[in-house]
């Protein structure tokens, strides 16, 4: 299912506000909601000051990317690890390595 900007804009204030950050107020840091999108994961909406922000968000507070996380095998060579190091994202606290490459984000809204 896919959200309409109408509904990613709705959403965005809300979350925003359910985090402190209203419209129009002071803002020190631009935080902002961002509609992120991907062909394998689908949808989902977050906050931060910038892209990095957003994503490492949504890899911590939900299951968004799941399927989209690099499983570090113990079968792969130093050469093939090192590679997914420069192929893929590291995001989230943990730092986990995600194939971002059908991902999309665009800002929806800043408080």
């Amino acid at each position: 299912m896919s959200i309409t900007k109408e509904q990613a804009l709705e959403d965005g204030i809300k979350l925003l506000a359910d985090n402190g950050y209203e419209q129009g107020e002071f803002n020190p840091h631009g935080v902002s909601a961002w509609l992120v999108s991907d062909l394998y994961a689908g949808q989902g909406i977050a906050i931060g000051s910038c892209e990095q922000e957003a994503l490492d968000m949504l890899v911590d507070e939900t299951t968004y990317f799941d399927c989209l996380q690099f499983k570090d095998s113990d079968e792969l060579t130093d050469a093939d690890r090192q590679e997914a190091y420069d192929t893929h994202a590291s995001l989230g606290n943990a730092s986990e390595l995600f194939d971002l490459t059908y991902t999309h984000i665009e800002l929806i809204v800043r408080a």
